[in-house]
This record gives C-alpha cells, sequence and structure tokens, in this order.
C-alpha cells in the first residue's frame, strides 16, 4: 500500500492484504493447535494475545514516523513512509513460516501429535515416549 499510486493500485494492495489476513492468521491458529494440542484454547488465547500487543507496539512507531515526515511538508509520504516501515514485518514472518515450512519437508513433511486418552483427560505427560 506505500507505493500505491492511484485508487485502483490502492484496492489492489488492499485486497493483497485483507487475502493474507484471510488465510494466514487461521492457518497459524490451526498449525499451532496440531503441533501443541494440549494448549487448547489457552494457547488460542496467547497467540492473540501476541498478535494484539504487536499491534500495541508498532502502531506508535507508524504515527511517529507519520509525524516526522509530516512536519517535513509531504502529508502523502508521511502516510506511504509508515506503511513501507511496517511493510518489513510480514516479509520477516514470510521467512520464519518459510524456514519451518523447510524445516517440515525435511523430516517428512508435517504430522499432527494426536493425544492419548490419557492425556485428553488432563493427565501428566508419560515420562517414556
Amino acid at each position: 500500500m506505500s507505493v500505491a499510486n492511484s485508487p485502483v493500485t490502492g484496492l489492489l494492495a488492499a485486497t493483497v492484504w485483507g487475502t493474507g489476513v484471510c488465510y494466514m492468521w487461521p492457518t497459524m491458529l490451526a498449525a499451532a493447535s496440531e503441533r501443541f494440542p494440549r494448549g487448547e484454547a489457552v494457547l488460542m488465547g496467547l497467540m492473540s494475545t501476541a498478535v494484539m500487543s504487536s499491534v500495541f507496539f508498532v502502531l506508535p512507531l507508524m504515527g511517529k514516523v507519520y509525524d516526522h515526515y509530516k512536519a517535513q511538508g509531504g502529508e502523502v509520504a508521511a502516510s506511504q513512509m509508515s506503511f513501507r516501515l511496517v511493510a518489513v514485518l510480514p516479509a520477516m514472518l514470510l521467512m520464519v513460516f518459510g524456514a519451518i515450512w523447510l524445516d517440515d519437508r525435511a523430516h517428512g513433511g508435517f504430522k499432527p501429535t494426536r493425544l492419548t486418552a490419557a492425556e485428553e483427560l488432563g493427565e501428566p505427560f508419560p515420562t517414556e515416549l
């Protein structure tokens, strides 16, 4: 969105962003629940809290960048630079998730963890695997 220079490119950029949110967020929750099935609702809550906490830190930073560039006289440049700064975060996440995917592939692909009946009832983990 930081390089969109017309309503059409802005709409296309917003569509790409929305599609990423639409598919990546539920995929992250599903992958975490399959890898850590004992985490249940607590794990989902912690992941949501982490995302909302990141917003708490990112939005003031975007505001500082916007104010800095606005003070230099460029309202459009200010909004573009604040979004350009934030565009680095999804790029970093893409590398992290790509590394996880490559690691899974190197070990024969992802296989969900299955709980035993005792683990489903909340009994302690077995000492031997």
